[in-house]
């Protein structure tokens, strides 16, 4: 059975749909650190601000922002520059297949921290969305 929380729907277990994804995708905690974005307004321009000062800081940087305009793989960056559309899709395809965009954006997510994870960034900057339940 499941619940909600401010973080979003839990399972018995606790864990949230995006944490039980990570989680089956072997992305470890902690493979790197994180900055969550979150809000209701701004949320792209202070994920890409941030991106930009730590980049010129001289750190390896990730970045997940939402939505797309293009294409998904925009959503994800590495370095500054956006996720080869193929190796994006190949790791979304990865993940077990999704019934509803919800979980789909969860898909993309857990991509975007494998993409990071195997780039062995520095850093992340995550932009996350606190949209109602689908």
């Amino acid at each position: 059975m499941s619940r909600s929380s401010a973080r979003g729907p839990r399972t018995a277990s606790g864990r949230s749909g995006c944490a039980r994804c990570c989680a089956s995708s072997a992305i470890r905690r902690r493979a790197f650190p994180a900055i969550h974005v979150v809000g209701t307004n701004g949320k792209s321009t202070t994920t890409r601000l941030t991106e930009a000062l730590l980049l010129d800081a001289g750190l390896s940087v990730g970045a997940y922002l939402s939505p797309h305009v293009r294409g998904w793989s925009e959503r994800i960056r590495i370095d500054g520059e956006e996720a080869d559309f193929e190796a994006a899709a190949a790791r979304a395809c990865a993940l077990p297949p999704s019934r509803s965009a919800r979980r789909s954006s969860r898909s993309v997510t857990a991509a975007a921290l494998r993409a990071f994870a195997a780039a062995e960034v520095d850093v992340a900057v995550v932009e996350a969305g606190l949209g109602r339940p689908a």
